[in-house]
């Protein structure tokens, strides 16, 4: 994203829908190098993209992804240690 210099509603619009069918599949999104007018022109057109994170570059992106893995995984692991207990 990080050369990507005008937006409209359709580009905006585009990255809400991606973001929404990578959920349905159990997946998160990260959009790494908005530049700042980007995200400003996002937001006034009404495209606050729920669900999607953000990172200023590919290193903060790749430590945002493995944050949110390992909250996802001890969530699941959380779960079936429950699940054990209960039978």
């Amino acid at each position: 994203m990080s050369k990507l210099k005008i937006v409209d509603s359709f580009l905006g619009r585009l990255i809400g829908d991606t973001a929404s069918m990578a959920s349905v599949m159990g997946c998160q999104t990260i959009l790494v190098g908005l530049q700042p007018e980007v995200a400003i022109t996002l937001m006034e057109l009404g495209q606050h993209l729920e669900g999607v994170y953000t990172a200023l570059n590919t290193e903060t992106g790749l430590q945002l992804l493995e944050q949110l893995i390992g909250d996802k995984a001890g969530k699941i692991e959380t779960a079936n240690i429950s699940e054990e207990e209960g039978v």
